[in-house]
C-alpha cells in the first residue's frame, strides 16, 4: 500500500498514537503538597505556641512554617 492514502493513514495512526500516549503522562506540579491537620491538633499547637513566648526559637520556626504554607497555597 503506497500513495497518498497510505501516507494519510500512517499520519493519522501516528497522530492518534501520540495523543493516546500523551494522555498517559501524569500531570506534574512543582508545588509541594500541604499537610492537613485536624482541629484537635491545631488547638494543641495553639496552646503550646502560647506557652513558648515570642522570643522562642521554636516560635520563630513556626512563623516561618506559616509563611511556607502560604506560599504552597499560592502555588496551586
Amino acid at each position: 500500500m503506497s500513495g497518498p492514502d497510505s501516507w494519510r493513514r500512517r499520519t493519522a495512526a501516528l497522530a492518534t498514537a501520540a495523543s493516546l500516549l500523551a494522555a498517559c503522562v501524569p500531570a506534574s506540579s512543582s508545588c509541594p503538597p500541604a499537610v492537613s491537620y485536624d482541629r484537635a491538633t491545631l488547638a494543641q499547637v495553639a496552646e503550646e505556641h502560647e506557652r513558648l513566648g515570642e522570643d522562642s526559637a521554636t516560635a520563630r520556626l513556626i512563623a516561618d512554617y506559616g509563611v511556607l504554607r502560604e506560599q504552597v497555597r499560592a502555588c496551586r
